[in-house]
């Protein structure tokens, strides 16, 4: 399944919710918000499932963004459209652990110094233990928010399409009457969701086998 254009996304929700292929035009303001709360189910997760499991989010190789920000203070800022760090290293390309902060500041307090190897969120920025330098540069990777399918078909979209479909449709259900499709939806949007995330995850590990070779 793929799609040219958000109006063409937007007019083959539309068709499946009216169940005809001459949809009306009528609610198109509402349905772009329909869609949004399906973009926002896809990145952050939710609850809507009868039984009250959480479902989600998808964490795909294309929503991630390279980071680079300068430390000072002990700090860095984490970018305003990070969902979730995936990896930080500092000039010596160590990859830090990624802690708590309350775990963070209570070692912190015990450190007098030393290459920095934990790093934690603590608000807007990303704090250190031992303490980092000022002249240093935070690198990494980063899960980025994806741009509104309004605004651009993005690649995490193209690459998963129907998980999409299906998150609007199961957002759609209630505030169209249709609380009687949810079960059906919601469950072709938990299993695309399953396969997207498997897949995510075969992308990596599915290449081969750490083998020991003998000497």
């Amino acid at each position: 399944m793929n799609f040219s254009s958000y109006e063409e996304f937007r007019h083959r929700l539309l068709m499946l919710i009216e169940e005809t292929d001459e949809p009306s035009t009528d609610n198109i303001t509402s349905l772009d918000t329909m869609i949004g709360l399906g973009e926002g189910l896809v990145h952050y997760g939710g609850n809507f499932a009868a039984d009250g499991r959480s479902i989600g989010p998808l964490r795909a190789s294309s929503m991630q963004a390279d980071l680079s920000a300068p430390i000072a203070d002990n700090a860095a800022p984490v970018p305003d459209d990070c969902l979730e760090l995936a990896i930080l290293w500092l000039a010596d390309g160590a990859p830090l652990e990624i802690v708590a902060e309350r775990d963070l500041r209570t070692r912190l307090r015990h450190v007098g110094g030393g290459v920095p190897r934990k790093a934690a969120q603590a608000g807007d920025s990303i704090i250190f233990s031992p303490a980092a330098a000022d002249d240093e540069v935070l690198s990494g990777r980063y899960y980025a928010r994806p741009a509104a399918l309004k605004d651009e078909l993005h690649p995490t979209f193209q690459r998963y399409p129907e998980l999409y479909l299906y998150a609007a449709l199961a957002s759609a259900a209630p505030f169209y009457g249709m609380e009687h499709k949810l079960p059906v939806w919601g469950a072709a949007y938990s299993q695309l969701l399953d396969q997207a995330n498997r897949q995510e995850r075969m992308r990596v590990s599915a290449g081969g086998r750490l083998r020991q070779v003998s000497r």
